[in-house]
């Protein structure tokens, strides 16, 4: 039978062009690992000014222990993923081991929810229990195993709304070991999800889990000044946003007053469109950032930083 073939012209405005050609190349990085991303990015200048990738790294808890003896699931914490650009991947790493003897039941995962279920990071969370509950109804097949997984939870409303809010397993892990490792996993996380660890301790013993230096690393979409970057490194360099768990020494509180002093100055500088001071830009370039890369959307984007941290420090603690 003979084919006929259809080709079909589509006429663009060069202003809508560019604006495509824009577009097209985040699109495509979506659909890449992050390894080839990065590869991708370094084919050519234009391509790299497009992408303009971002790595960003903090350490979010220094140590984090658990004695919660039983098989049952628990809460840990919400990870961390800004809405202010476009997050490619997550790489989440930390050491763990179990008690360091016996039998070995310890275990971590992490699981996606949607986002309208989730008010606030990590609120109301406890251990849950659901080997008496009827399946058919509480049951969740979560769709990264062949079989579906049972999650253990309690018979009240809020957990059983939790549960319904579960979309998947991003990972997880095999049983945690006796002696201290290193475990690493990435993600690609989707915008209208939040990502939460739950781990498991083990019961009938005296079983424990300990995790510490527990790292994220995001590798983002930045703008082309790469602003989120540099106001990351910034308050990450000044001391200013920690490790939930690390008590506010004095050294901690002098770097964060020190750091709203020179944003102030800087905010009122380019808000009446005067120049910012020397002084000011000395502690700005001894932080990592240059008089030439100061501007009013770097300022607000360390203020969106700085208040998301301070969220998630205040539910988690």
């Amino acid at each position: 039978s003979e084919r006929s073939i259809v080709i079909v012209t589509i006429i663009i405005q060069p202003s809508n062009m560019e604006k495509l050609l824009d577009d097209i190349p985040p699109l495509i990085a979506g659909y890449l690992p992050p390894a080839d991303v990065i590869s991708w990015s370094r084919t050519c200048r234009k391509l790299h000014s497009k992408l303009s990738l971002t790595v960003v790294r903090r350490p979010i808890l220094t140590s984090f222990i658990r004695h919660d003896r039983n098989d049952n699931h628990h809460y840990g914490f919400q990870i961390p993923v800004t809405s202010h650009v476009d997050t490619h991947s997550i790489l989440l790493s930390m050491n763990w081991r179990d008690q360091g003897w016996g039998n070995r039941k310890g275990m971590v995962m992490v699981v996606a929810e949607e986002t309208a279920h989730v008010d606030r990071l990590g609120q109301g969370h406890d251990s849950f229990d659901c080997s008496q509950l009827n399946n058919e109804e509480y049951a969740v097949e979560l769709n990264i195993f062949r079989e579906p997984v049972l999650i253990r939870i309690e018979k009240s409303q809020m957990e059983r709304e939790r549960l319904s809010s579960i979309q998947r397993i991003v990972f997880s892990s095999g049983i945690a070991p006796h002696n201290l490792e290193r475990l690493s996993f990435t993600f690609q996380p989707k915008k209208n999800e939040s990502y939460h660890l739950w781990y498991v301790v083990g019961g009938a013993g005296d079983h424990s889990l300990h995790l510490s230096n527990v790292t994220v690393e995001a590798l983002m979409l930045d703008d082309r000044a790469r602003s989120f970057g540099k106001a990351h490194a910034f308050l990450v360099n000044s001391k200013t946003i920690h490790p939930w768990d690390v008590t506010t020494a004095p050294e901690h509180q002098f770097f964060s007053d020190t750091s709203r002093v020179i944003l102030s100055s800087a905010r009122y500088a380019f808000a009446r469109g005067l120049h910012v001071l020397p002084p000011t830009v000395s502690i700005f370039d001894w932080y990592g950032i240059s008089g030439a890369d100061l501007s009013m959307k770097l300022i607000k984007s360390i203020d969106l930083l700085q208040i998301d941290w301070e969220l998630e420090l205040s539910v988690y603690m």
